[in-house]
């Protein structure tokens, strides 16, 4: 039963335009049923699914006291994520989902924490030559945010084959210096402001 907002009409008799009236509820609560307690549920107006459908592109905006959650595409994903848009537009948009990406690094993401330090985790592959090799942060083109200093930060690999922090550690990432060569897997942590 579609919602009429042309019932009841002015000119309409209460007892004539009844069973419009009575369609009308039914639709309004047909409505409130999905995802909310009902009419007749003991929390009313509270919520017990929140459904948002992806924005793509089009972000929210925030004013000085809003901030807004939506659903959207993530940049290296390609699966929904949920993100959180700061007040006043704040170009850091906080990822508060990380699906496992189709193609790309198998794991990575950040989050800002709540005494606004930030924090990037990710992984890195290389190959069987010894060497430096660099490692970037995932940045801004990825709706990452960037760090304003440089960061602390921690390697860990699964194989014998040793790997270090080289080098003076920047704001857009660090070196790994290896050996020996063979192939070599490391995830990092980076924590910073």
């Amino acid at each position: 039963m579609p919602y009429n907002s042309n019932i009841p009409l002015s000119t309409d008799r209460i007892s004539s335009s009844q069973e419009g009236i009575q369609q009308n509820f039914q639709a309004i609560s047909d409505f409130i049923d999905i995802n909310h307690v009902g009419f007749l549920g003991g929390l009313p107006g509270e919520h017990t699914v929140i459904t948002l459908p992806s924005v793509e592109d089009v972000l929210p905006t925030t004013g000085d006291d809003e901030m807004a959650l939506f659903s959207n595409i993530g940049a290296f994903t390609n699966r929904t994520e949920l993100f959180v848009q700061r007040p006043n537009n704040d170009p850091d948009l906080c990822s508060i989902s990380q699906g496992r990406p189709t193609t790309g690094p198998r794991f990575f993401g950040w989050y800002r924490l709540p005494n606004g330090s930030l924090l990037k985790w990710g992984t890195r592959a290389f190959d069987a030559a010894a060497g430096n090799y660099p490692v970037t942060f995932i940045g801004p083109g990825a709706r990452f945010p960037e760090f304003r200093t440089p960061p602390w930060v921690l390697i860990q690999n699964n194989s014998l084959v040793r790997a270090d922090i080289s080098g003076v550690t920047t704001v857009n990432g660090f070196t790994v210096s290896k050996a020996v060569g063979a192939n070599l897997d490391i995830q990092y942590i980076a924590i910073g402001t």
